[in-house]
């Protein structure tokens, strides 16, 4: 991985000047020259003395110097080396703000500046990074820390400027490495004994990586002990030297101990006691697991200077180093931090810089701890940053992860998907939408006699009869056994009553004397019952209607649910529309059972019975038999059907004035009429007019028949049964896609959209945009045709929302 900007920077002190050689990636090259002064050396040396002796206890420093100088321990180190740090960068900042240096810092702003304004693609860390190779001669210069050194505007992101170490001599060009991408990083880690340092929080560290790395250890405790003869010594380095150069190939290269510079061997490492290994013993299997894909040395040990030089030198794409002594609990809170950073998939710059960034977070803890590590890199741009790779399946998961915007509106919008008062809100818009569809494209049914008719007691009924009010509820039993008896004039043959009918009236001998006659003329009753508040049946009284010679269904419904029963075996509980459906098929079934006043089993079981054992050469009745839904989905009423395709309706004072030789009388033996509320005032199943239905009545009755119905501010309850029924004997159940589903199917394609608008130049994320504008606008013309052809009702509303809202942010810059 490289950033889209790079620069080379060449810092050499010559005498008592510094010259200063800037190259960027395009060819561009500025020289500038800048008096070095003396006292900046004064103020490192005075912190470094300081910094020491505040670090010295416990410093994995020990190779061939004497630690311990007798510093007293009650002295406030911390405080004086929090001073001589802000005098060194401060004085440091200063030197690097002259004005010789104007034209190399603006040249590195205006980069960092413009490559901030790139989109940057996901899962890229260094992307929208500006970064800078710094080489320093001679070593004095290269001990200053430069990865302070304020090169960005304020307004500029964090890190927007990486400044990484390279060495000053010519680097071989890195190898090109031939072999299959491990499923695991490999990791050799080499833990060299010292009384004074405690390895095992180093190990809790690494095998942290367990899940992305195969990490061996090395413990030279296990293999090196004091002799005199310095055999074990041999056999020590030897094991590592093998180790490195194992056929298999390392990916990372990790030591924990004691270090330090020695730049004729290239530093030196120690293994154990009176044991050590210089880089130059090693040179050989260096470089040997260099060619086997060794991508990162990472030492954790002080005083990594002229080590990292060396390592680059051989042509190692990355080295981590501590430039000063560190301490034992420093080194293992770097270690923690920086495999934590890793383990995340960031990049080892990003790592080195999180970990120091820590560092100066906690800098009472560890007073200028993130001033010491750096991270040398091979000088060809090139060559990628080390990384961790996620699995596959991580990778498209860092790719596809939603941002924070995206993870709020998604999760506002499937909120929205689930709240019931608002997606009804939402369906009435819909059936509204699709009723002006379905007229405006002429996609209506044929129009046809309805199988259904609404026998209407409407307010006018009520004033012509003369029906007080305290005879409303409950409903006078005579009116209605009025209209029972002129139906069984009529010799209809399946008569539904949505009324409970469950107390005790003077009345009730007429209506059952009304029912048995009809009974007698095998008349399918089907009465209104539901379930009170602890499961009891509130159901017709047994002394209107026998419960072995009728049918009961239950009336209550759920929003514009089409209800369907359970089971087949549904008995007190069936669906009042259900019933009715049953009843109108079996009626006109030959071999089926039919009413009776004195049956051997009562009706409900003879049609559970006839159900058993129906054929599916009637498809109506064997499709009630298992109303099974794609998916267990609930059907809906579809109000977008205009009401004089699915039921005609008359009211009840009509209907007792037409002789019985009026055609429309005569045509109500073939039916299915439901007695029921026609929308007066106490009625108790009243409701708010669809939206749809409202269409449809403004039609001038045109898809309405009678006039007060169109004038009506309400809608009975009684018209539902009537669409269930229809839609039950049609076998046209709507079904309507969760809203929760599509949300979730928009919230990937946004995302997908998102990405590909980040992959496009400017002109093209254009086109991208009008495309994507008529799919939403086809989208919702498949969803308006699906609901008539397929019936199926695709939600269009929130998807699209939350679409565009993902949408959008990835269109600012356009």
């Amino acid at each position: 991985m490289t950033s889209q900007s790079t620069f080379r920077l060449k810092v050499r002190q010559i005498d008592q000047s510094c010259v200063f050689d800037l190259s960027s990636s395009n060819g561009q090259e500025i020289s500038a020259t800048l008096k070095y002064p003396e006292r900046l050396t004064e103020l490192y040396q005075n912190w470094q003395q300081i910094y020491r002796r505040r670090y010295e206890l416990q410093a994995r420093a020990r190779v061939g110097s004497n630690s311990g100088s007798g510093t007293p321990t009650n002295y406030d180190w911390d405080q004086e080396l929090r001073i001589a740090e802000t005098a060194l960068l401060t004085e440091f900042d200063y030197w690097l703000g002259q004005a010789e240096l104007l034209q190399i810092r603006e040249t590195i702003q205006r980069s960092v500046d413009s490559t901030s304004r790139k989109p940057s693609r996901k899962g890229k860390t260094a992307a929208n990074f500006v970064d800078l190779w710094l080489e320093c001669n001679p070593i004095s210069l290269a001990r200053l820390p430069w990865e302070t050194w304020k090169l960005a505007s304020k307004n500029a992101q964090s890190n927007a400027i990486r400044i990484a170490r390279t060495c000053t001599a010519q680097v071989p060009p890195p190898t090109s490495v031939k072999h299959h991408r491990r499923s695991k990083i490999r990791i050799l880690a080499i833990l060299a004994i010292a009384p004074d340092l405690n390895h095992e929080f180093d190990q809790k560290a690494l095998r942290s990586l367990f899940s992305v790395a195969t990490i061996e250890f090395i413990h030279c405790g296990e293999i090196a002990a004091p002799t005199r003869n310095g055999s074990q010594s041999h056999a020590l380095k030897q094991r590592i030297a093998d180790a490195i150069a194992d056929p298999r190939g390392w990916d990372v290269l990790f030591f924990s101990g004691h270090s330090d510079e020695a730049a004729m061997t290239g530093g030196k490492l120690e293994l154990a006691p009176q044991t050590t290994l210089s880089i130059s013993e090693i040179e050989p299997q260096l470089i040997a697991a260099k060619q086997r894909g060794l991508q990162l040395a990472v030492f954790n040990s002080c005083s990594g200077l002229h080590i990292a030089d060396s390592l680059v030198r051989l042509g190692l794409p990355q080295v981590v180093v501590m430039r000063e002594p560190i301490q034992d609990a420093v080194a293992h809170k770097f270690l923690e931090q920086f495999c934590r950073s890793l383990s995340c998939y960031h990049d080892v710059h990003t790592a080195v810089l999180e970990t120091s960034k820590y560092f100066a977070s906690e800098n009472i803890a560890y007073p200028s701890a993130h001033l010491i590590p750096s991270l040398f890199r091979h000088p060809d741009p090139k060559v990628s940053l080390f990384r961790i790779e996620p699995s596959a399946l991580k990778r498209l998961w860092q790719g596809w992860k939603p941002t924070r915007w995206e993870a709020i509106v998604l999760g506002t919008i499937s909120f929205c998907s689930v709240v019931m008062p608002l997606q009804e809100l939402l369906f009435e818009l819909r059936y509204g939408s699709q009723a002006v569809y379905r007229q405006t494209t002429r996609q209506l049914p044929p129009v046809v006699p309805p199988v259904v008719t609404l026998l209407k007691i409407d307010q006018a009924s009520l004033d012509r009869k003369g029906i007080d009010a305290y005879k409303i509820k409950p409903m006078s039993r005579a009116y209605l056994a009025e209209l029972v008896d002129r139906l069984q004039q009529l010799n209809v043959r399946v008569i539904g009553v949505d009324y409970l009918l469950d107390g005790s009236t003077k009345e009730d001998g007429a209506l059952a004397t009304a029912v048995q006659t009809a009974a007698q003329q095998q008349t399918w009753f089907v009465f209104a019952m539901r379930q009170n508040d602890a499961g009891q049946p509130i159901q017709v009284n047994s002394t209107i209607a026998k419960p072995d010679w009728i049918l009961k269904g239950n009336i209550d419904f759920i929003a514009w649910n089409v209800m369907l029963p359970e089971t087949l075996d549904c008995r007190d509980h069936c669906p009042f529309a259900y019933q009715l459906a049953l009843a109108r098929l079996l009626s006109v079934s030959n071999g089926s059972s039919q009413p009776q006043l004195s049956p051997l089993t009562s009706l409900q079981d003879q049609v559970i019975q006839n159900l058993n054992r129906v054929h599916s050469s009637n498809k109506t009745l064997f499709w009630l038999q298992q109303p099974e839904t794609f998916l267990d989905l609930q059907p809906v009423i579809d109000f977008s059907l205009p009401p004089n395709r699915v039921y005609q309706s008359i009211a009840a004072w009509d209907f007792l004035d037409r002789p019985l030789d009026d055609p429309t009388l005569k045509a109500l033996q073939q039916q299915i009429v439901i007695i029921g509320s026609g929308g007066y005032d106490q009625a108790d199943d009243n409701f708010p007019v669809p939206l749809a239905i409202q269409y449809w009545r403004a039609a001038k009755g045109q898809f309405i028949e009678d006039d007060q119905t169109t004038r009506s501010q309400v809608f009975p309850g009684v018209t539902t049964h009537a669409y269930t029924v229809h839609h039950l004997l049609s076998q046209h159940l709507l079904l309507p896609i969760p809203a929760l589903w599509m949300v979730g199917i928009a919230g990937i394609l946004g995302k997908g959209a998102t990405l590909l608008i980040a992959s496009l130049k400017n002109h093209k994320k254009r086109r991208l945009v009008l495309c994507m504008m008529g799919g939403t606008a086809v989208y919702g013309l498949i969803g308006l045709q699906s609901y008539v052809t397929a019936a199926i009702v695709i939600p269009w509303f929130l998807p699209s929302v939350l679409f565009w809202l993902y949408v959008l942010p990835a269109l600012r810059r356009l």
